[in-house]
């Protein structure tokens, strides 16, 4: 009887309408629930994976731009070595050499051997990282070693150590010291483009 009585207290108030609005409003607001954690947890899955692949990339690049800070230090070091030394086989300022033969003799050998050892030293920096290197800076690399050369090959027979030179002889003594000047411009570009470089690897 009881259940008869409320049954008609529902029919009569369009109870059948009410009770399927309910279990309409109750299962979709448990289905959204559901979705929304469901989507959340997708969310929150991808989020990790992006952080972990960020961190990742920024460890591998942090390790790149390590190790190629490192090899252009050892590579600039062994080129400002051979720059210097080389540059005085054929210097553009005043020489003051010894006034004494043998002395004056020592003093140019000194300087023949120190950029023999530099530039021994340069190109074997260069050798062993050639494959690191960006095409554009390795090209500058290898002409300011080959200009470096020239001067070395050129110094014993034509070198400013010598007397009594021929036309042909101070000619090319002329054209060395010039060159002086040539290997040290480039020096100064290679320094630019390497701190460009170092500078857009930071950005």
């Amino acid at each position: 009887m009881l259940w008869e009585t409320i049954s008609g207290i529902i029919i009569s108030v369009g109870g059948a309408g009410v009770i399927i609005a309910f279990v309409v409003k109750f299962a979709a607001e448990h289905l959204a629930n559901r979705i929304s954690e469901k989507y959340k947890h997708d969310f929150d899955v991808k989020i990790e994976q992006i952080k972990s692949d960020l961190e990742n990339r920024n460890h591998s690049y942090q390790a790149k731009f390590d190790k190629e800070f490192q090899i252009y230090g050892k590579l600039y070091s062994a080129f400002f070595c051979m720059k210097n030394s080389v540059c005085w086989l054929f210097p553009l300022s005043f020489d003051y050499p010894p006034s004494d033969k043998k002395a004056k003799e020592k003093f140019y050998n000194n300087r023949f051997n120190k950029a023999y050892i530099d530039m021994t030293a340069a190109s074997k920096a260069l050798g062993e990282n050639s494959i690191f290197i960006p095409d554009n800076i390795y090209s500058l690399f290898i002409e300011i070693l080959e200009l470096c050369t020239k001067q070395f090959d050129l110094f014993p027979s034509c070198g400013p150590h010598l007397d009594n030179l021929n036309q042909e002889e101070k000619k090319i003594l002329h054209e060395s010291i010039n060159r002086t000047s040539e290997i040290q411009d480039k020096f100064n570009t290679l320094t630019q483009k390497l701190r460009l470089y170092i500078a857009q690897q930071l950005e």
